[in-house]
């Protein structure tokens, strides 16, 4: 397979990141039927049968965040969006690709107030720059198949045995791909790409505090940036949020309409009866809402949240 562009999910380890990755997958489908979708897995290929273009099996040397650093190797394409598969997507991804088209490589500017990733940062400047000014996700990388993205992949695993010796933050008590990404794109003069359009955010950081929407099926999803709403491209559901009422909720909308022949109009009925049920186990004081959520059922416009 030697598709010019398409999307890259690994899925290793554990069945659950299966799972994710067939969630993707279906929002894939329905939002982006003609852009290919590669899977890198060691699970058994059965997970994937009719949703994957490609099912790359993969002897995976590193574990955790650091299998991220083998994608350039894995991925079937001449440019690759790589995408956690702890995210959906709501929106086509030809604006992403025609976004970084021409670009080595690529990640989103990270907009959470969060502190910097390295302990001795006059230390890592001398031999890499300002490495404090990359901050990003590493849910999503862009690359294309060149000699400077080849050799950047390289030089970024060779940080791995010097991770600790250079003071840099583990995640979760993990070595983690973002700072070591970070400090090689610093060096290079690689800089993040901010998203200050808004038209339609490809960040896929959470929306922290802020009121938000989604509804996977009709392809809606936006936060709240004070009194503007700001449509969104996709979400990462990471942190645990994968484990939240609405994360299942939409795998569980996206494995209904992809998998049965369920109408929109009837799934989300279904969801919203789901969700009242949820609702009631887990606040049983406030069991007035399930009755209220039932009338609701039969009468509420689907789509809406």
């Amino acid at each position: 397979m030697n598709e010019s562009r398409g999307v890259l999910v690994i899925a290793h380890g554990h069945p659950r990141y299966a799972k994710q990755a067939v969630t993707l997958a279906r929002s894939m489908r329905l939002h982006n039927p003609d852009i290919p979708i590669a899977v890198g897995t060691d699970l058994d290929p059965r997970f994937f049968l009719g949703l994957f273009d490609a099912v790359v099996p993969w002897k995976f040397q590193r574990r955790g965040f650091l299998s991220k650093l083998d994608m350039y190797d894995i991925s079937p394409f001449e440019k690759t969006l790589f995408l956690d598969s702890d995210i959906i997507v709501w929106r086509p991804l030809s604006m992403v690709f025609d976004r970084f088209a021409g670009e080595p490589f690529a990640v989103m500017q990270d907009d959470e107030p969060r502190g910097t990733w390295y302990e001795n940062l006059e230390r890592l400047r001398s031999e890499f720059g300002e490495v404090e000014r990359i901050r990003f996700n590493g849910g999503l990388y862009y690359f294309e198949k060149c000699d400077a993205a080849e050799r950047l992949f390289r030089d970024v695993a060779s940080i791995e045995t010097r991770y600790d010796d250079l003071g840099v933050e583990r995640l979760y008590g993990k070595l983690s791909d973002e700072p070591m990404f970070g400090l090689i794109m610093s060096r290079e003069g690689i800089a993040v790409t901010a998203d200050h359009s808004r038209a339609y955010w490809i960040a896929t950081t959470w929306p922290h505090g802020k009121p938000y929407y989604i509804d996977s099926v009709a392809g809606e999803c936006w936060h709240l940036e004070g009194k503007e709403k700001v449509h969104r491209v996709m979400m990462h559901f990471y942190g645990g949020a994968v484990n939240s009422y609405r994360y299942r909720r939409e795998a569980l909308r996206l494995a209904l309409v992809g998998r049965y022949p369920v109408q929109r109009a009837a799934a989300d009925r279904l969801l919203r009866l789901f969700g009242a049920i949820v609702w009631a186990l887990k606040w049983p004081w406030r069991r007035d809402r399930f009755s209220e959520a039932l009338m609701r059922i039969r009468r509420i416009p689907a789509g809406t949240d």
